[in-house]
């Protein structure tokens, strides 16, 4: 009995993971991506829950969560204050600036500063989160013997580390959504240890 349920949680969470993973690398090419993010993370935290239930350990459950949270927290804080702009929250739009002497330097000295706290608060949630997910997947790769989970792991760290550096970032957390991809299409059936 309780190697059936072994096995189904194992395809279970492959499945799931796989498919959660691939949004997340979609997030990276699509107009929507993030919604396609969040929906994503939801998926993998899904997997890895499963994951530990077959492991019979409880720190990639808790290690999970705050990971989805800071990137919940890092998601929302970049949407309002970088993507959609502190200005169209408050009501005031673009009518300050326009009534002085210089509009430009007047907008960008009211709301360039609010963008950049915003992309810096971002980035430290999404080193925070990724953090938790390595040492989330650090502890699967330990209990499945599946070191491409701990690779993921890294790649990720040092992706979400890079992000303040635009492009490099990107290109390595590209890279780290496609191998966390083939990490959940690796599981196989007995590999529990």
């Amino acid at each position: 009995m309780r190697e059936a349920q072994v096995v189904s949680s194992l395809s279970l969470a492959r499945s799931i993971g796989g498919v959660g993973s691939i949004l997340v690398l979609f997030s990276f090419v699509l107009s929507d991506g993030a919604a396609l993010f969040v929906a994503g993370l939801i998926l993998i935290l899904i997997a890895t829950n499963h994951l530990a239930s077959v492991t019979k350990s409880r720190e990639p459950k808790g290690n999970i969560q705050a990971a989805v949270a800071l990137y919940a927290i890092g998601t929302i804080i970049a949407f309002i204050f970088v993507y959609r702009g502190f200005p169209s929250l408050i009501g005031s739009g673009l009518t300050g600036p326009l009534t002085s002497a210089d509009p430009l330097a007047a907008f960008f000295a009211r709301f360039a500063g609010t963008r950049i706290i915003g992309l810096f608060a971002t980035w430290f949630f999404f080193v925070g989160a990724s953090f938790y997910l390595k040492k989330t997947y650090d502890s699967i790769a330990l209990s499945l013997s599946l070191d491409l989970f701990r690779t993921t792991g890294i790649v990720l760290l040092i992706g979400s580390v890079l992000l303040i550096v635009f492009g490099a970032g990107l290109v390595v957390l590209f890279l780290a959504a496609t191998l966390q991809i083939a990490a959940f299409l690796s599981l196989e059936e007995g590999r529990v240890q």
